[in-house]
């Protein structure tokens, strides 16, 4: 159990008109530490269940939105995220029973200590809707995703790559069990449907 702070602020700054931005800390706000026990088996080794404490550090991740509707059945959209994976430097796991074991590079034992040396990523998608009806919306977008692992620590189990998403989709609202027109409409809640196909590139 970490903590972490999140805050965002969205602005309005003409009818239709929305400019988000918002905040995610990384856990424990740095360095997180998880404690628990190893299953290590080597080869030709007798398998063994050492107590362990985990080290790595997770990013901070910053989010953005632009968002507008320039009539009551058009909407655009772009958006996107900042990460800081360069906090990701390692990820290292210490027997607690070797005395003086740490996570530097020197010669303590270490069970495992594995070199991450990510890289800050950012994401940036754009979309648009538009509404059939008041209860039909179609919507589809596309956007950019950037590598954040660089070639010399990939490895099959963490890989990553520069990568296009496209996506198309529909929601239908329902009331009552019928979808949502001026006519049913009342005050009340209703029901959102929605499916989504996502090509990622």
């Amino acid at each position: 159990v970490e903590l972490s702070l999140g805050a965002g602020l969205i602005w309005e700054p003409q009818d239709g008109l929305y400019i988000g931005l918002s905040y995610q800390s990384s856990p424990n706000f740095g360095e997180s530490k998880l404690e628990g026990t190893a299953q290590l088996s080597l080869a030709g080794g007798t398998p063994t269940n050492p107590t362990v404490d985990y080290f790595q550090t997770m990013p901070d991740v910053w989010q953005y939105g632009l968002r507008w509707r320039m009539d009551p059945k058009n909407e655009v959209r772009l958006f996107g995220n900042y990460i800081a994976w360069s906090k990701l430097e390692y990820q290292c796991a210490l027997d607690t029973s070797s005395a003086g074991s740490t996570c530097d590079l020197d010669g303590s034992p270490k069970l495992i200590l594995l070199p991450r040396e990510w890289e800050d990523g950012y994401a940036l998608r754009f979309g648009a809707s538009h509404w059939m009806s008041e209860g039909v919306e179609f919507f589809g977008g596309g956007g950019f995703d950037t590598n954040s692992v660089p070639d010399h620590v990939l490895e099959p189990a963490l890989y990553d790559t520069d990568k296009f998403t496209l996506s198309v989709g529909v929601k239908v609202s329902l009331r009552d069990g019928k979808i949502l027109t001026s006519a049913n409409a009342e005050d009340g809640g209703d029901l959102k449907l929605a499916t989504t196909y996502t090509q990622v590139i």
